[in-house]
């Protein structure tokens, strides 16, 4: 993906729709962390070190979560809360090479449990990382009058550990 992302920005600045200023203001921290979410995962996938994590959290289970609905509820679990400290497209990047193969191992639909994973990633409610509606969110809560936080880290905590077992 990166190729046709540089491609764009170039193209974008030959075209002068873009200026060089422009793309420095962009949060390259972001594209960093997704980036290397991204990497992870086919890190992972390519080394082997996925299937081996895969067979170690499906030897870890008991016997009623080792297949079918049992495993897609374990993966949406693990999901869920791997998605809490980190953003949501980076959660299903790092762990669907990891769930798909559990699927394998076991003798379920790989649809199922990666579904079931890529659900669950959407479900960070208690943290500010785990997607950008709570980002928006955190920064957009502020008094226009004082300046002062509305919205707390604790607040999102809260609230939103309530809306994740709901979830």
């Amino acid at each position: 993906m990166g190729g046709p992302v540089l491609l764009a920005i170039v193209l974008l600045n030959l075209f002068r729709v873009l200026t060089w200023n422009d793309v420095a203001k962009i949060h390259w921290e972001v594209v960093a962390l997704h980036a290397s979410a991204c990497a992870l995962g086919k890190g992972l996938a390519s080394t082997g070190a996925a299937l081996y994590m895969a067979d170690v959290f499906v030897s870890l289970m008991p016997g009623a979560l080792r297949s079918g609905a049992g495993l897609a509820i374990s993966a949406s679990l693990f999901t869920g809360i791997c998605t809490q400290f980190m953003s949501d497209g980076a959660t299903v990047s790092a762990i669907g090479p990891i769930v798909v193969p559990m699927a394998t191992i076991t003798g379920s639909h790989p649809w199922a449990v990666g579904l079931a994973a890529a659900f669950a990633s959407s479900f960070a409610h208690m943290m500010i990382i785990g997607t950008p509606n709570n980002a928006i969110a955190y920064a957009m809560a502020k008094d226009p009058v004082t300046g002062r936080q509305l919205v707390t880290l604790g607040d999102f905590f809260r609230h939103g550990f309530v809306v994740l077992l709901l979830s």
